[in-house]
């Protein structure tokens, strides 16, 4: 059993993923924690509080992945790591923070939006020992510019395939972090300073605390910030395989190009679209990053949507659209549509020709 869960997350993404063999699953991810208001995290710690624990009290889950450091995918992990009463523990989790962007360009001066709470997740990390990008021993996660995509199989048997970022993307990143750090009145990089402002800030707090209005993230779908996203293609199963594709907020040109090379290394047929079972679309369904020229390389039977539409009114009219036109025109079936928020901009494909399901429904469970 492969099951993915679109947490209600307002206009950011909660995901997790749970799988194993036979009807219960065994093994999680969690990918991204949405924002911190309105009470939002307070669901998604009911959700997690349903994750049975060991005998030692703790829940434990196979990885965490922080796809980028947007407030509508970091602040709510960053509260979950200090929830002491949830004690959720990872064997790994993935994200690229300040000291993997220097990295991969050591000549950055540094300067986003994100990139506080980026370094307030990383000193978190930091200084509670967690396991953090074990997968590539502590460096960078990205796509090379050459050789085999990266491939990692997980405790249970869930494999992961990163599809994003490239390089380039973590070096335009790494060139843009650090203007709201210093704002913030610290240097990039020094853990003890971001732990103690961390201190101070009412989103940033354990369960209990007065919650109120996040920092509004960017809506531009070229951001440095968006580009650095990791996206992967999970797939488990014995006798049948099931996939799915986990895109954060990447950006289309490398996906693209990333399962492209998929294709090619697998000897399938690169003129033609990777079928999949599940697609999570960048961005909450943004016209930008929902192309044509996406479509060529990837067609899925379901489309995930995880957004409420608030301040940027996703997901695009055209986007939803533009997943219909490509089934249609490569002759495959019309897809479902899953979205986990009943809302304007997707309450208009509420029609008995389209198959859509909304809010609660928003869980795709697929047997192996």
């Amino acid at each position: 059993m492969l099951q993915v869960e679109m947490m209600p997350a307002e206009r950011g993404d909660a995901i997790l993923v749970e799988y194993g063999i036979g009807p219960q699953a065994t093994n999680r991810v969690l990918i991204d924690g949405g924002p911190v208001n309105s009470g939002n995290y307070d669901g998604i710690r009911s959700r997690l509080a349903e994750i049975p624990t060991a005998a030692d009290g703790r829940r434990y889950l196979d990885l965490l992945i922080v796809t980028h450091v947007d407030t509508d995918h970091v602040e709510g992990v960053i509260r979950l790591l200090q929830d002491d009463e949830l004690r959720c523990v990872f064997d790994d989790v993935w994200f690229n923070g300040w000291r993997h962007l220097v990295e991969v360009d050591p000549t950055a001066t540094v300067d986003v939006l994100g990139g506080k709470q980026g370094e307030f997740l990383g000193a978190l990390l930091q200084h509670q020992g967690r396991p953090w990008n074990q997968f590539v021993k502590g460096g960078p996660l990205f796509v090379p510019d050459v050789g085999e995509l990266p491939t990692v199989t997980l405790r249970g048997g869930l494999r992961l395939t990163l599809l994003s970022p490239t390089v380039e993307k973590l070096e335009r990143m790494a060139k843009v972090w650090g203007d709201e750090v210093r704002a913030a009145g610290f240097e990039p990089g020094d853990a003890d300073a971001a732990v103690a402002s961390l201190s101070s800030l009412w989103w940033a707090q354990a369960p209990g605390g007065t919650l109120g209005t996040s920092p509004i993230p960017s809506s531009s779908d070229g951001s440095e910030a968006n580009g650095s996203s990791i996206a992967v293609l999970a797939e488990f199963g014995e006798t049948t395989t099931r996939s799915v594709l986990l895109a954060g907020d990447a950006h289309v040109d490398v996906l693209t190009a990333s399962l492209r090379r998929l294709k090619a290394e697998r000897g399938l047929a690169v003129d033609a679209p990777l079928a999949i079972d599940a697609f999570k679309l960048s961005h909450h369904g943004s016209k930008n990053n929902v192309t044509g020229q996406l479509f060529e390389e990837v067609l899925a039977t379901h489309y995930l949507i995880s957004t409420s539409g608030d301040r940027f009114n996703h997901p695009d009219a055209e986007a939803i659209a533009g997943v219909r036109s490509a089934h249609s025109s490569n002759g495959v079936a019309a897809p479902e549509l899953l979205f986990n928020y009943r809302q304007p901009n997707t309450t208009i494909w509420d029609q008995p020709a389209i198959t859509a399901r909304f809010e609660a429904e928003a869980i795709l469970r697929l047997t192996t």
